[in-house]
């Protein structure tokens, strides 16, 4: 048994090597990776260095240590782990390794450790930037979240409520997933914007490439070109990509929320968003009403009052919620 660990743990040494060099062949970093989910001895391997990693801050690296560890025999079980290995940040985020003061990312775990999710939300009204280990950057709207689990092979990311656009990194060994609803969009380097509505999911695509895919796996993929957009419905099924003005599509991040025939009912969710007071569709029979026009977030009131004057809905409000009714003859707002 002795022998057999001594042997992963010297391969675990080798592939960590050629990571170390900055001109690694991507077929090596492949071979490498490949090695490490190929048994669970090899990512018990592995995760001897990541304890090395957890637990050697602070610890000086001399100009040969490298050239010590390739000479290095396996190491007695007192010492094993101790693998001073030195990943430049480009490699490591190309691996799956991402790392500061030789301290493993939340988020980004080793191979063959246990994928870390990392949370983010906003409250109603707040928008949220946030910047992912390998450099990708999401930006919230207000009453979202996602939920971050990037994985050696794939950065996976589930968009648990609401919008959010994804500025991805480019990086083809590691695809970047969103997936949310019945459906996933898969991305190698490009800027796209996905909406979770109550019944299906918007997606938008300011430049780059993306595949679209919603409801049964052996489905195809759909490709979308920049300034197109698709939804994808709760139970699977996808629509045809139309072209879209992404000044307003994107509004939302200027703080307005611009809406061309678009049913009440979706509108009134993504103001819900953004507004204190929730609003509440009394009626059914209105839900599917067409608006048009142009939300200022920081002043949905007044969007409120056009909105009576405009469609002659009957608005009441009890402090605790605002409540759309069917016409009738007098209007309070």
């Amino acid at each position: 048994m002795k022998a057999t660990t001594s042997i992963y743990d010297s391969i675990a040494a080798k592939h960590f090597l050629d990571l170390q060099d900055e001109e690694t062949d991507p077929d090596v970093i492949e071979q490498a990776l490949a090695w490490a989910e190929s048994s669970e001895e090899a990512r018990h391997a592995f995760n001897r260095v990541e304890r090395f990693w957890s637990g050697c801050d602070g610890i000086a690296r001399s100009p040969d240590a490298l050239e010590r560890l390739r000479g290095q025999q396996a190491a007695e079980p007192r010492h094993r782990g101790w693998l001073p290995i030195l990943l430049p940040t480009g490699l490591a985020a190309a691996a799956g390794l991402t790392f500061a003061v030789m301290t493993p990312h939340p988020g980004s775990p080793l191979p063959g450790a246990a994928p870390t999710v990392t949370h983010y939300a906003t409250e109603i009204g707040e928008r949220r930037s946030v910047t992912l280990p390998d450099g990708s950057r999401i930006l919230l709207a207000a009453a979202s979240g996602v939920s971050v689990d990037y994985r050696h092979r794939q950065r996976l990311i589930t968009l648990t409520d609401g919008e959010a656009i994804f500025d991805v990194a480019h990086n083809p060994q590691r695809p970047f997933v969103v997936q949310t609803g019945s459906g996933t969009i898969t991305a190698l380097g490009t800027e796209f914007d996905v909406n979770r509505g109550p019944r299906d999911v918007t997606v938008t695509l300011v430049h780059g490439s993306v595949a679209v895919k919603a409801g049964d796996v052996d489905r195809q993929a759909l490709r979308l070109e920049p300034g197109m957009q698709v939804r994808y419905h709760a139970n699977g099924r996808i629509g045809r990509p139309y072209r879209v003005d992404l000044a307003d599509s994107l509004s939302w991040q200027r703080g307005t929320l611009h809406f061309s025939e678009t049913e009440l009912a979706e509108v009134v969710d993504q103001v819900n968003r953004y507004s204190v007071v929730p609003i509440i569709i009394e009626d059914p029979s209105i839900r599917a009403l067409k608006i048009s026009g142009t939300v200022k977030l920081d002043s949905v009131d007044s969007w409120l009052r056009g909105l009576a004057v405009a469609t002659n809905l009957s608005i009441s409000e009890t402090g605790t919620a605002i409540r759309l009714h069917a016409p009738c003859n007098s209007s309070i707002v």
